[in-house]
């Protein structure tokens, strides 16, 4: 049967895809129905032992909850047009419904326990073996009935098929609960979850107002292991509190570097197991004696043959400087120094010569203009400075951390910086200024300390100049009418030094920017008006 969107919202409130398809299901349910009811009669006619339902259905009448009849007739299942939210007590049980569990007084002795369970318990006994060890099989007896208690599993358990438990495993072993299987080809899994068969919930009589279409899950509860017996408690305590401890780090690390370790980033070198069996944290010493190594991600515990030690490094890094200046392959510098700075994080190696190898791979990555390893360089020196109380270029390396907290508009960052500032060298001062031009505005004085930029803060810079260059120039077209000329412009905005002559070469390289900006350039000069309206759609 198929049912189309304008037929189902012609008479009910439902309008999405979802809704839809629960409509249908339930159609589809409904058919079921009765066909499995027509099929009930014909086999309570054929064996003339009629059950309750296929009894209801011969007489025309209802059946009530769990097989006793009531007289009210039946009606015969016809497809609503309305979807229930919920399933009353009184819905008629289809013939596929589950087997009820027995009465305490039926076959069971009236002690309320199965009778198959019982036979089981003499089972046991009557193969355990005497003494200490017929105890130790009591108490595993005791723990495997009060958990199928607590689970509400002793009717559904097959204990014919269940194993006599093990005195060799721990206590809180217990051997797997089989379930019986069903006891008729029409009966269903009741067992399955809420999203695997929403219409699960019309079929059982329930008696709550959940909705069958409700897609949330049911939690499972957790076992209460207070009603067990004392030996079953302990044994689950200490489980737990093994597990817990397989999460604490045991390795001969020194105390302050285990305290730091989880806030340090090992630029992705190597990851942190925390099995303590391993033992993976405890540093080693390398015996590899070549200068040269590619770098590798590691994905297991290092091996000491494949790792440089103290001595062998410090040679490579002389070897990789003079390199550098030799051929300047970047690509090759930055994998030697990865696999350099490698080699001293699984060693633990933290003292000068560390400090050393990482400002000195961040000056090549800012030469090279590459953020990414500055960025994890910059982060590495930081925990050396600040932790390790390493003595290096602080004051170099934070006004880098300055500009490039800058460069990216991360106030939050400089706020940081700002804090831990003490004594500020020239370096930070320099950097300190800069802040303080952009933050007022001051774009004269900012391309003056661009160009008088201590050690290699000028490579930062050009990162973000060509944006405060286009900011000034717009205030500057907005501020001067009719034209600009490019002379004034070159010397505004940092094309050329405040003491250096204006060059015909100046002129072309700022003649050349203007262009870029998408402004027109007419007899060095630049019209302001025109210049603003592409600039200010520019900056939108």
């Amino acid at each position: 049967m198929v049912l189309h969107g304008n037929e189902i919202t012609k008479d009910l409130n439902i309008r999405t895809k979802e809704d839809i398809e629960r409509y249908q299901a339930w159609m589809q349910y409904q058919q079921q129905a009765q066909m499995h009811q027509q099929q009930a009669s014909i086999l309570a006619q054929y064996y003339q032992q009629p059950t309750s339902y296929a009894a209801a259905v011969t007489k025309n009448q209802k059946p009530s909850r769990w097989g006793q009849q009531s007289s009210a007739p039946i009606q015969k299942s016809q497809p609503s047009t309305k979807v229930p939210g919920f399933v009353p007590a009184t819905t008629v049980a289809p013939s596929y419904a589950p087997t009820p569990p027995p009465k305490p007084n039926e076959s069971t002795g009236g002690s309320g326990f199965p009778a198959s369970m019982k036979l089981y318990v003499k089972r046991v006994f009557d193969t355990a073996p005497t003494g200490p060890q017929k105890e130790l099989m009591e108490q595993k007896l005791k723990a495997l009935i009060a958990v199928a208690k607590a689970n509400n599993s002793l009717w559904s358990t097959d204990w014919t098929k269940m194993p006599i438990p093990d005195l060799n495993t721990p206590a809180h072993v217990i051997p797997t609960i089989p379930k019986k299987a069903p006891q008729s080809f029409m009966s269903l899994d009741y067992n399955k979850k809420r999203k695997q068969n929403n219409l699960l919930a019309a079929v059982a009589p329930v008696t709550s107002q959940r909705s069958v279409f409700d897609d949330d899950e049911e939690e499972e509860k957790p076992v209460d292991i207070s009603n067990l017996p004392t030996a079953y408690q302990v044994a689950e305590m200490e489980r737990k509190n093994q597990r817990q401890n397989r999460f604490n780090i045991k390795s001969n690390v020194s105390p302050k570097f285990t305290k730091k370790v989880a806030r340090m980033k090992i630029s992705s070198n190597f990851e942190i197991d925390p099995n303590p069996d391993e033992n993976i944290w405890q540093p080693i010493v390398g015996t590899c004696m070549e200068l040269e190594k590619g770098y590798l991600r590691l994905t297991a515990p290092p091996d000491p043959s494949t790792v440089r030690p103290l001595s062998v490094l410090k040679k490579t890094l002389e070897l990789l400087k003079k390199k550098w200046k030799d051929e300047t392959n970047y690509v090759y510098i930055c994998d030697q120094f990865k696999s350099l700075r490698q080699d001293l994080t699984v060693q633990d190696i933290r003292n000068e010569f560390t400090a050393t190898v990482y400002e000195t791979h961040a000056r090549i990555a800012i030469e090279k203009g590459d953020l990414g390893e500055f960025n994890q360089c910059s982060g590495q020196l930081k925990l050396l400075y600040t932790i390790y109380n390493i003595k290096g270029c602080v004051d170099e390396f934070t006004a880098y951390r300055i500009i490039y907290m800058l460069h990216t508009n991360n106030r939050q960052g400089l706020i940081e910086i700002f804090s831990s500032i003490s004594d500020p060298g020239p370096c930070v001062k320099h950097a300190l200024s800069i802040r303080s031009s952009l933050s007022n505005g001051d774009y004269p004085t900012f391309f003056r300390l661009y160009h008088d930029s201590p050690a290699m803060s000028g490579y930062l810079i050009d990162e973000f100049i060509a944006r405060e260059r286009l900011k000034t120039f717009a205030k500057l077209a907005k501020a001067y009418r009719p034209t600009l000329s490019i002379v004034f412009l070159a010397e505004i905005l940092g094309f050329a030094r405040p003491d250096e002559k204006i060059t015909k070469e100046i002129i072309r390289n700022t003649t050349k920017w203007i262009i870029s900006c998408g402004v027109e350039v007419n007899q060095a000069e630049v019209d302001s008006k025109a210049a603003s309206a592409v600039l200010n759609q520019a900056k939108e």
